[in-house]
């Protein structure tokens, strides 16, 4: 991993960022470690924002235009320049904020230490679509030459700040892309804390409790570490979009809208704060529909919230009007893909997901005992998840310690209050991913987003509980979590999800300057989504990197257009793979394939059987096919 990655990163979010926050001129944020995650989360919706805008015009993005959008928003954001202070102090609790992102920083680095190339199937579209960003220089509107014929209709947001990254830092080569995608996801992941702490913050109104959060999320919690193990960039960005209207949102309705000018003017300062929240969202519905959907089941909640203690959600409402306004070009460019995306018909099996979500998916190491510290020890003691004996015992011991501190008459209305808003957000999305069967949301989904109300309400618990002692309590929680981050989350990849590694490699770069541009290259598959199917070796990465056609193309290709022929020949490809008959051989050739991609753990008759073998090394046998 190249810590210069990350440097050029933070600068190209959190100069825009920083510029849009002081030309917006927000209301007073909570403290300096929210105002850093809001500039950062400003700087993630700022790109995608203005990459959307300038689709339709002749500009076309390059490193010189990316350069000097950057140096501007510096401008902006340094210039003119204020008389000189002294840095303020760093309080205790920013001190071991930083400690929980610094650490969580390590274990992510630590855990693609020695990866080729980012891990899963999903990294290969995530490539594909930064690619086409580059070689287009603006919002791609199909996916060609990858997957001809198709359409674009995924959300690109992620993607676009890849490029944006790619742009600045003037590495274009397809090897060289899918390794800043790879660091530019585990950025996002380090800084992830960041965002937590400011969610929790903004709800609840606690120092303490934010960085109890951040540290849970960020070193306990298996998500969202664990995502690198999918490729799961887009979600990531989507996750901290929505940690960052979170924060704006409940800021937004957790005090009136009064500080510094705003005391003067009310309404000016309600509109200031709706536009940064436009921005946000607008961001997070480009960057992932379903943290989006998410998103938006928390504002119907927090709304209601708010009626409720009779305030007015001014804000939030004409926030949610800018954003539609924003992103109108983008549900333009939807509007044939979305019914069928929202409502499948039975006749259409590409867009059908499963509604049901698998228990190791679920329940992920930490996950069980996460989820009684923040039921106040409830579901230990039911013995959800399952628990072993221990953890119920010590469940048992945490509802008995928050039965004593209640009796102490500390004050428990804003704990209820929070705790009611994340519960009725939890159960109003699963109501509604269960009821409407969308298929852009589900169940699943929730359940790799859960970490969030999760680890905010036992940071609130934990808080509430150590509060006449978090003196001490504080810095021993976050050294107990940093502990147990090391030691469990620096090595958290699943080796049956890494499809490529350094031999890989150097066969994609032999394939790249060794055979035609017409070549075609199919190794292992196995059946995915709706009748699509994926590759799971070097293969499958052949089209992104090494620009020779693969078979099948990336995943992608499922919901953009009818690969019937193909699919009916993939699935006997995987049955006799990888002793092919002379038949199924005489097939592939028909449908273009010139080449088999043989990785490690294929016998070694197996390629001599199939055709004159062109590239054998480091156990990575490739034919051409007779």
């Amino acid at each position: 991993m190249n810590v210069d990655i990350w440097l050029c990163a933070a600068g190209i979010l959190w100069l825009p960022g920083a510029a849009i926050v002081r030309l917006v001129r927000a209301p007073a944020i909570a403290d300096r470690a929210t105002r850093i995650a809001i500039q950062l989360g400003a700087g993630l919706a700022f790109w995608p924002i203005l990459l959307l805008w300038t689709a339709d015009t002749p500009l076309r993005w390059s490193s010189i235009a990316v350069w000097g959008i950057v140096g501007v928003a510096a401008a902006v954001a340094f210039f003119p320049f204020s008389r000189p202070r002294f840095v303020r102090r760093v309080t205790i609790h920013e001190f071991l904020l930083a400690a929980v992102v610094a650490v969580t920083g390590w274990t992510r680095l630590r855990a693609v230490t020695g990866l080729a190339l980012p891990p899963w199937v999903d990294s290969v579209h995530h490539t594909m679509l930064v690619r086409l960003f580059l070689m287009r220089g603006t919002v791609p509107q199909t996916y060609d030459p990858f997957i001809p014929g198709a359409t674009a209709f995924y959300h690109w947001g992620f993607h676009a700040v890849a490029a944006v990254l790619i742009w600045f830092v003037g590495r274009t080569d397809p090897f060289s892309v899918a390794g800043i995608i790879l660091s530019f996801g585990q950025f996002l992941n380090a800084v992830a804390p960041l965002f937590v702490y400011a969610a929790a913050r903004s709800l609840l109104r606690s120092r303490t409790a934010a960085v109890v959060a951040a540290a849970l999320a960020g070193l306990v919690s298996f998500y969202p570490a664990y995502y690198v193990s999918w490729g799961r960039f887009t979600h990531l960005a989507g996750v901290l979009l929505l940690l960052a209207w979170i924060a704006l949102a409940g800021a937004a309705v957790s005090q009136p809208a009064v500080g510094g000018l705003g005391a003067r003017r009310p309404r000016s300062a309600r509109i200031r704060s709706a536009v940064l929240m436009s921005i946000v969202a607008s961001g997070l519905a480009l960057v992932h529909v379903r943290l989006a959907f998410f998103a938006v089941t928390f504002t119907v909640v927090l709304i209601g919230a708010t009626l409720l203690r009779r305030r007015r959600p001014v804000a939030i409402l004409i926030a949610g009007a800018l954003a539609c306004l924003i992103v109108v070009p983008w549900f333009v460019a939807m509007r044939h893909v979305a019914p069928t995306a929202l409502a499948p018909s039975d006749a259409d099996p590409r867009w059908t997901s499963p509604a049901d979500v698998r228990a190791n998916l679920l329940w992920v190491p930490h996950a069980a005992e996460l989820l009684s510290l923040a039921t106040a020890g409830l579901t230990g003691i039911a013995n959800i998840g399952p628990l072993p004996v221990v953890a119920r015992v010590v469940s048992g011991v945490w509802w008995l310690a928050i039965l004593a501190v209640a009796t102490k008459r500390r004050r428990t209305r804003p704990l209820l209050f929070v705790f009611s808003v994340l519960a009725t957000w939890c159960a109003v999305t699963l109501l509604l991913v269960n009821t409407t069967h969308l298929q852009f949301a589900t169940n699943t989904s929730a359940a790799i987003t859960a970490f969030v109300p999760v680890c905010i309400a036992a940071g609130a618990l934990i808080a509430w509980v150590t509060a006449r002692m978090h003196r001490v309590a504080l810095p021993v929680i976050v050294l107990v979590c940093c502990v147990i981050g090391v030691m469990t989350l620096s090595d958290v990849i699943n080796p049956a999800t890494i499809i490529a590694n350094d031999a890989d490699v150097a066969a994609l770069r032999w394939l790249s300057t060794s055979t035609p541009a017409s070549s075609a290259i199919a190794g292992r598959v196995q059946p995915w989504y709706g009748g699509a199917f994926i590759g799971v070796d070097g293969a499958y990465w052949s089209s992104v990197l090494a620009d020779r056609r693969s078979m099948p193309p990336p995943s992608l290709y499922g919901w953009s257009g009818s690969y019937g022929r193909m699919e009916l020949f993939l699935a006997r490809w995987r049955d006799e793979y990888p002793f092919m008959t002379r038949a199924t051989l005489t097939e592939a050739k028909r449908l273009g394939m010139t080449h088999v991609y043989f990785g490690r753990g294929v016998p070694l008759e197996a390629p001599a059987k199939t055709g004159s073998v062109v590239y054998a090394r480091d156990g990575i046998t490739i034919v051409a096919i007779p």
